[in-house]
């Protein structure tokens, strides 16, 4: 497994979620087995899609769809997107 994060600015939260569950579908399609958002706290409008994909080709196949682009200038994200890719090295449940 290999977990991929990607971390934008946005304009507007609702505009945005609508295009990102549209959008779901190629997520899916692409292998994307678990996901899960976060926003930053406060005024900013950041959002944290951390998201597990069975391996890095898949993850870098949906990086790579040209949909993922469409589907950010229609959702509002506002700079550049950061995609950092993370290995589990230890897990822990209290």
């Amino acid at each position: 497994m290999v977990t991929v994060v990607i971390e934008h600015g946005l304009e507007d939260w609702a505009a945005w979620k609508r295009v990102f569950d549209e959008h779901g579908a190629s997520r899916k399609a692409h292998g994307c087995v678990r996901e899960e958002l976060f926003r930053a706290d406060g005024p900013e409008l950041t959002i944290m899609n951390v998201m597990r994909w069975p391996d890095r080709p898949s993850a870098e196949a949906f990086l790579a769809d040209p949909s993922l682009a469409e589907a950010f200038g229609r959702a509002g994200v506002v700079g550049v997107p950061r995609f950092t890719f993370w290995s589990s090295v230890e897990t822990t449940e209290f």
